[in-house]
């Protein structure tokens, strides 16, 4: 058995992951791939991906989403076949003391809901699940334009954010999303250090009101941190700054976007099914404590 520890995958690594991963999808009737690149997380030293490899082959990966300082969302696959061998939990290891190194002891297994394997290896090392979030997509070609209206009767300009807006968006983004501000301050200054990233700010008067971020991909984007400051929600502002983002996207020949939102955001849902996005699936979050040793 080898095992490999790297903070980013090259090409040949990435095709023998998605291979690996399409093997398990088909055999368990799944949906849900890895994202394979590492601008996402928040150490931007962490290492995330950790392939093991019997006599050559591939047979687990396991990979390391980091959105915030205190916990890490953790996926992986094994090939149906190797299944039940302690593989996935010798990567398990690796990946817990990578993060004890970032002083992160809580990781959250992500699993889709027909995933017994998935869900049945995260209640066996004690996890318990702690809610579920739906992946939405929209198809470009079928949005109608019809929400143009609210970017001129609301009075409010949306444009891309510099690094001289990242104290405002990092303030906005912990109002929104109730964190810690050098938290917010991070993720905004990583989405706007990035090459595929691009963060979206609504302002009102030349005061900013709302964020969305977008993450670009070839002919894909996924949607993620977007909303309005609670003040002002309810006001139509989240629905003309998500229309501008769209229609930006068309712009670019982006074919479709996804994004990610909690089952408990009935808000979030109304305007996602009214704009027409549509649910692929539903992810389920299971909460474990990494133990130390005594």
């Amino acid at each position: 058995m080898h095992l490999e520890k790297l903070h980013q995958l090259d090409k040949q690594q990435k095709l023998e992951v998605k291979k690996l991963v399409s093997n398990c999808l088909t055999t368990d009737g799944l949906s849900r791939e890895l994202y394979l690149d590492n601008d996402m997380n928040l150490y931007e030293n962490l290492d995330s991906f950790f392939l093991l490899y019997d006599q050559q082959q591939l047979v687990s990966v396991l990979t390391i989403f980091q959105l915030n300082e205190r916990e890490a969302e953790i996926s992986g696959y094994t090939l149906p076949d190797k299944r039940k061998k302690g593989y996935f939990t010798t990567l398990l290891n690796a990946a817990e003391e990578e993060l004890l190194d970032f002083d992160i002891y809580d990781m959250v297994f992500v699993a889709e809901p027909n995933s017994i394997c998935g869900k049945m290896t995260a209640l066996s090392l004690g996890a318990s699940f702690i809610k579920s979030e739906y992946l939405l997509r929209l198809k470009l070609e079928d949005y109608t334009k019809k929400y143009s209206e609210f970017l001129s009767n609301l009075n409010f300009i949306v444009t891309p954010l510099t690094s001289k807006d990242i104290m405002q968006a990092a303030y906005i983004h912990s109002e929104i999303f109730k964190t810690e501000f050098h938290q917010s301050e991070e993720l905004i200054q990583n989405v706007l250090e990035s090459d595929c990233m691009v963060c979206y700010g609504a302002k009102l008067e030349d005061e900013l009101i709302g964020i969305c971020n977008v993450n670009n991909g070839k002919n894909k984007a996924s949607i993620f941190g977007y909303g309005v400051m609670p003040r002002l929600q309810g006001k139509g502002y989240g629905k003309g700054l998500i229309n501008y983002v769209l229609r930006q996207l068309i712009k670019e020949k982006v074919n479709e976007v996804t994004l990610q939102v909690s089952s408990n955001s009935k808000k979030a849902m109304r305007i996602y099914n009214y704009l027409g996005f549509q649910v692929v699936t539903q992810y389920d979050y299971y909460g474990y404590q990494i133990e130390l040793e005594k």
